[in-house]
């Protein structure tokens, strides 16, 4: 979680904004189980303490239609971003959606293009309120192309936190306006919790040795002994060896001698 916190203060300072994705529901999930409020909650609390300013939810359309994922999941936030729905656990779904006051449907940027004609302007503004996404870029070539494809765009693109969204639990009031982002009614430093991520980073934590230095001393005694145990096996080896040697090669009885 360290380097997950550490990847998105990079990413805010950076002047980026950041979005809470809507979480995996467990496929046992009922209508009587509140615990995912409790959860978005936490994890709300957690950037924010970490002085990261989520602006928004991202979720699939049929979220909104889910009486459960509506008021436990998304009663957080005024801004959400919807997408095309995909295989998930529904929970208690309705007809109703619930309301946001800033819901733009998100594509892949790509997709535009199939509703592109040569030479016809599409209609503007658009019915509806858009956000083009995009996947995540195999190298920086690729980041270069789709920047400069969003700059020969007629899209007009900005900044998000220049709009006015509110993410609130019941300890922690998330806000931006006009550029500049608020945790509980303080600007937020971007750059103040900075930190370089660290390629080596490790995932798990080293596990205490104890006793470390005892038992290397032991380890020492130990092969000690073992050392000298072989020189005297070795030893008796020779011993013997020299003794039945003579035996066997001299003629007229047995010489003790070595």
């Amino acid at each position: 979680m360290q380097r997950y916190v550490q990847a998105l203060q990079y990413v805010q300072s950076r002047n980026g904004s950041i979005v809470v994705d809507a979480p995996a529901v467990a496929a046992t999930s009922t209508a009587g189980d509140d615990s995912l409020h409790g959860k978005m909650s936490g994890f709300i609390e957690l950037l924010a303490a970490n002085g990261i300013a989520p602006l928004g939810m991202g979720a699939s359309l049929f979220w909104t239609y889910d009486k459960v994922y509506a008021a436990q999941g998304m009663s957080f936030f005024d801004s959400v971003f919807l997408a095309p729905n995909a295989d998930g656990q529904r929970v208690q779904s309705t007809n109703k959606s619930a309301p946001f006051v800033f819901s733009p449907y998100v594509i892949p940027f790509a997709q535009l293009q199939d509703y592109e004609q040569p030479d016809t302007a599409l209609r503007t503004p658009l019915p509806l309120n858009l956000a083009f996404s995009f996947d995540l870029f195999p190298d920086e070539d690729a980041m270069e192309e789709a920047v400069d494809a969003i700059s020969r765009s007629w899209i007009p693109f900005a900044d998000l936190k220049n709009g006015s969204h509110e993410v609130r639990t019941d300890r922690v009031a998330v806000q931006s306006s006009g550029g500049s982002l608020l945790i509980d009614g303080k600007p937020l430093d971007i750059g103040k919790h900075e930190q370089t991520v660290d390629e080596n980073y490790a995932y798990t934590a080293a596990a205490k040795i104890s006793f470390s230095k005892l038992f290397g001393i032991q380890n020492q005694i130990l092969m000690v002994i073992i050392g000298a145990s072989l020189t005297v096996f070795g030893l008796f080896l020779f011993i013997g060896y020299r003794r039945y040697r003579r035996k066997f090669l001299y003629r007229g009885g047995r010489h003790d001698a070595l």
